[in-house]
């Protein structure tokens, strides 16, 4: 068969021969058809490697009964589908170039300083984990006031899991450093046993350092416990 150029022609079977009914195959359509559907519908497929995987199936289908039969002159490629428009490939770009890596600055005294100002904010709109990040921070440099801090939010569970041995052990970093708020604190551990063994020997020391600092909460609690001077 002469075919002008430009034009493809298949057919289900060979000249001469009939084409398979699908319904002896359990198909809806011809044995032909039925698996023209399927290929048709691939990406990126040339019509030859269509046909020609029709025929394949056809030949399987049938066990050699019907062979497709197709001719033609192209002279170009020929997509049904051609896979740029099924699959939306996304346009390539290159990864970022990498951040170079600066190593952390050290804290400093004026870096600890503004932490402690940072996490008073955040404790005080009860942001408490983001508080005790920035307290642990600054207590880690020794901050005397994180280190207080930090001991009255593992006293009161607030950002961290309530532990009463850890603020004491934080209370004590900053009370040996003379903050006078952390030593009315450790202080207070210590006529109440929390966290320590109670001594109130120990706890009337502690005080009598805080209240010689003007720490009002220190004086009263001398007083409390019979002191009547606690400036002294």
């Amino acid at each position: 068969m002469d075919v002008p150029t430009g034009i493809y022609i298949a057919f289900a079977t060979a000249p001469r021969s009939v084409a398979a009914d699908g319904e002896n195959y359990g198909l809806k359509n011809g044995v032909f058809t039925h698996f023209l559907k399927q290929e048709i519908l691939k990406p990126g497929l040339s019509i030859d490697e269509v046909l020609n995987n029709v025929t394949s199936d056809v030949v399987n289908c049938t066990k050699g009964e019907q062979s497709p039969y197709k001719t033609g002159s192209l002279t170009g490629n020929f997509y049904f589908i051609p896979i740029t428009q099924r699959d939306n490939p996304v346009p390539y770009n290159p990864s970022p170039k990498p951040i170079p890596y600066n190593p952390p600055v050290p804290l400093s005294d004026t870096n600890a300083a503004e932490l402690v100002h940072q996490a008073g904010a955040y404790y005080n709109n009860r942001q408490y984990n983001q508080a005790v990040s920035l307290y642990t921070q600054a207590a880690n440099q020794g901050n005397a006031n994180a280190q207080n801090n930090l001991g009255l939010c593992y006293l009161n569970g607030n950002g961290v899991a309530q532990d009463y041995a850890q603020a004491a052990y934080w209370y004590r970093k900053a009370a040996d450093q003379g903050n006078a708020a952390a030593q009315y604190n450790l202080g207070y551990c210590y006529e109440k046993g929390t966290g320590v063994t109670k001594n109130v020997d120990q706890a009337v020391a502690l005080y009598r350092k805080a209240a010689a600092q003007g720490d009002v909460n220190a004086q009263n609690a001398l007083r409390s416990l019979g002191i009547i001077n606690p400036s002294k």
